[in-house]
């Protein structure tokens, strides 16, 4: 009676529902936000701040900023 992932002759295939919940929403833009920015901008976020702390405070700003703003 369960579900086959072979498929049995005249069965439809399973379909899984496209929907977004609230946290799954939220994980998605901090997801985004992380990874598009992880890579590119550290160089040049401790460039300007001059040190390890103020960069780190500048980028943990940014990405509150960022939560907030959406």
């Amino acid at each position: 009676m369960g579900a086959d992932p072979g498929g049995e002759a005249g069965q439809q295939p399973v379909h899984l529902k496209r929907e977004v919940g609230m946290w799954g929403g939220i994980a998605l833009i901090v997801g985004s936000t992380i990874g598009s920015g992880i890579f590119i901008s550290p160089g040049g976020v401790l460039g300007q701040s001059g040190s390890v702390g103020a960069g780190l405070l500048v980028w943990v700003g940014g990405g509150l900023i960022a939560f907030l703003g959406d």
